[in-house]
């Protein structure tokens, strides 16, 4: 890749195939996580300022740093390693669909198991998981005595502490994109860039989420299988065993008939035949 080539020619620090192949293989190993080789320049962007910071001259050197704190059992550099080169997109109501079919499923789903439990299962930093509350808030307006719980999980435990602060920086007209987030952001003054406000997430939605960081490629149980699972825009990001591995333990976390959100350029088509697909990118466990 010509653009790739031109920055990695660039370069402040030495960065070898081999540096890049020993960097990508731990955090493939701790996350599932695959990183091609056109991704190269984008790691080097994304870590040279923490050579920087470290006062390190090249990556084998910070290759080597991290590696002997593992070895001693901390894996903090490694996590913020992770967190550098692993990109949270997200956004309130993305892919808005999904949340059409929440609000259509919660009310069969309570008739036929008596309580709804949602897992997030990749919340980044709270976006989802809080859309998914807003939704979940207008229909136990209805249904006061209904029993619903949302679990968000991720395995970035700075992105868990943003999700769970529940403060964000948007433009006023961003509120638009959905109804609910008019009514469920609160307004608490500006943001640090001109035209830009600080909105934090309405006190009543709390009590609906729990968040807890977990490892999607680990051996995790849900303590209560799942009525509607969300796991949106990050089996991109993993190989084919990888995936396999993830829905064979997600199949295990969710009850018969429960429902599976995954992102748009995602599919589930010879990775596991556990789902139908009974709408646009929604499945249904089988």
């Amino acid at each position: 890749m010509p653009e790739q080539s031109a920055l990695l020619e660039q370069m402040e620090f030495p960065f070898s195939d081999s540096d890049f192949e020993q960097l990508s293989l731990l955090i493939t190993k701790r996350t599932g996580i695959e990183l091609p080789s056109h991704k190269k320049a984008l790691v080097y962007g994304r870590l040279a300022r923490r050579l920087r910071a470290l006062g390190l001259k090249d990556f084998t050197s910070y290759i080597k740093m991290m590696d002997d704190k593992i070895k001693q059992g901390n894996e903090e550099e490694l996590i913020t390693a992770i967190q550098a080169v692993t990109t949270n997109v997200t956004s309130f109501f993305r892919e808005s669909h999904h949340f059409d079919v929440l609000r259509e499923a919660l009310p069969k789903m309570l008739a036929e198991h008596g309580e709804v439990r949602i897992w997030s299962s990749a919340c980044s930093t709270g976006e989802e998981p809080w859309s998914i509350a807003m939704v979940v808030a207008e229909f136990c307006k209805n249904n006061p005595d209904a029993k619903v719980s949302i679990l968000a999980s991720d395995i970035d435990n700075a992105a868990i502490a943003k999700a769970q602060k529940g403060s964000y920086t948007l433009r006023p007209e961003e509120l638009k994109v959905h109804p609910l987030m008019g009514k469920y952001l609160k307004d608490t003054g500006p943001a640090r860039m001109p035209h830009e406000r600080t909105y934090s997430i309405d006190q009543n939605l709390r009590p609906y989420v729990q968040f807890k960081q977990l490892n999607l490629i680990e051996d995790w149980r849900l303590p209560k299988a799942a009525h509607i699972v969300f796991c949106r825009n990050v089996i991109i990001y993993f190989g084919r065993e990888t995936k396999t591995g993830i829905f064979e333990r997600m199949n295990r976390s969710m009850v018969s008939g429960g429902l599976l959100c995954i992102g748009h350029s995602e599919t589930l088509l010879g990775i596991s035949s556990a789902y139908k697909l009974i709408g646009r990118t929604t499945y249904q466990k089988v």
